[in-house]
């Protein structure tokens, strides 16, 4: 079984309730056929706004450091 070392952005922002889990699927979707970021993705669907992703990119960053 292989340790993920970071936590995957989308599934922090459903953990968080920022997103439903449809929504993230909807922009995994969309990724595939674009290959956009998928917090950039996600501010298109209107899911999310800039400072959402910012917060969440931090909250990322900081438990990637703990987890390491």
């Amino acid at each position: 079984m292989t340790v993920r070392s970071r936590t995957l952005l989308g599934e922090l922002m459903v953990e968080s309730g920022l997103i439903s889990q449809a929504q993230l699927k909807e922009a995994l979707n969309r990724q595939h056929s674009t290959f956009r970021y998928i917090g950039e993705i996600l501010i298109d669907m209107g899911a999310i706004n800039r400072r959402d992703l910012t917060r969440m990119l931090e909250l990322q960053h900081k438990l990637s450091q703990d987890s390491g």
